[in-house]
């Protein structure tokens, strides 16, 4: 596994690039935690550029949500969250905080046709919100292409021989300050 370097970083980026759901998961009160599957509105850790872009910040990722939910009684409550992201041969998990804004300007930067499902009233419905998620950390596990062919082929031999698998591979997994 590798750990903290720019490569690893542009790789991640890549890697979230292609994901448009996640997992965020919350703090309760009582020491425990809460996933919910939720849309990205925008992927800021997927820009090559690492710029704030049209007033989006670059490193985050943006979800959109109705500020009644429990989600956001709990952000405020205690801001750190994981994000975790999965596919069939790719898997992230992100730890960070996350903010509440209830700003209009950036509600209509993140605004899309899809979202009006949840906000019948559009992006002037009086209770959309933008959840706003700042990693400090991210790991990830790549399997793609021939990642997966070379797991596939470990497994299979591991499996014949009667041993554990050995995973885990320095381009296969790395860790990510952000």
């Amino acid at each position: 596994m590798n750990d903290h370097d720019e490569g690893n970083q542009d790789h991640l980026r890549k890697i979230i690039g292609a994901f448009n759901t996640g997992m965020l998961v919350t703090q309760l009160p009582n020491d425990s935690s809460r996933g919910r599957p939720m849309a990205i509105a925008k992927h800021g850790l997927a820009s090559e550029s690492r710029q704030d872009i049209d007033g989006l910040k670059a490193n985050v990722l943006y979800f959109v949500t109705n500020r009644n939910a429990p989600k956001v009684s709990e952000i405020i409550a205690d801001s750190r969250a994981v994000v975790t992201l999965q596919d069939s041969s790719h898997f992230v998990s992100l730890t960070g905080t996350v903010s509440v804004s209830e700003e209009k300007g950036l509600v209509a930067r993140l605004w899309s046709a899809p979202l009006k499902i949840w906000f019948p009233s559009g992006q002037e419905d009086p209770n959309i919100c933008v959840l706003t998620f700042s990693p400090h950390s991210a790991e990830y596990w790549d399997n793609g292409g021939t990642k997966g062919l070379d797991f596939l082929f470990d497994a299979v031999t591991a499996y014949v021989k009667g041993e554990k698998i050995k995973t885990g591979g320095a381009d296969s997994n790395g860790r990510v300050r952000l």
